[in-house]
């Protein structure tokens, strides 16, 4: 766990950070959905037979102390329900001026088709080979080397999409 205090990014509020990495095998799954409130997502498309969850937690709060508290308090939940793996992280709101973010990067099954949805934050898809579906109210989409359709959407962010054979 790493708490600093006025870094860049942090608004003049204590900073508290963890790691929760997680495993689910691929079994029947055969689409991954992910939610995002605040926070970038990363799909890698790989030849395994294994979902690889990696999501880094941060919490802003007024003091080392709150920051601490509240990233303990985040629970990443891997879910199958029915062919699909959903993913999202849970947490109460904080009574305190406070917040927190988390990134996620994940490596699937090359075969896994993506839907995924971030608030704020951006998104990224590379080596899949079925169906990509992103959507960032703020931030960046990129998608590189996708074999299947492919349907990206970002309000307020710059959108590439490289190296697609599949329909739009």
């Amino acid at each position: 766990c790493h708490v600093s205090i006025g870094s860049w990014g942090s608004w003049g509020q204590a900073k508290s950070t963890r790691t929760w990495t997680g495993q689910t095998p691929k079994g029947t799954l055969t689409n991954l959905a992910v939610q995002a409130k605040s926070g970038y997502i990363t799909v890698n498309g790989a030849d395994v037979e294994d979902f690889n969850v990696a999501a880094e937690i941060t919490a802003y709060a007024p003091t080392e102390e709150q920051a601490a508290e509240l990233a303990e308090q985040v629970e990443v939940v891997c879910k199958p329900n029915g062919d699909t793996l959903e993913i999202e992280a849970q947490y109460p709101k904080p009574s305190f001026n406070g917040g927190v973010t988390v990134n996620y990067t994940i490596t699937a099954p090359r075969q896994t088709s993506l839907k995924c949805n971030s608030s704020y934050g951006s998104l990224h898809f590379a080596n899949v080979d079925a169906s990509v579906a992103g959507q960032t109210s703020s931030g960046a989409v990129e998608a590189y080397n996708i074999r299947g359709s492919v349907d990206l959407k970002s309000s307020y962010g710059s959108i590439i999409c490289s190296d697609a054979n599949g329909p739009a």
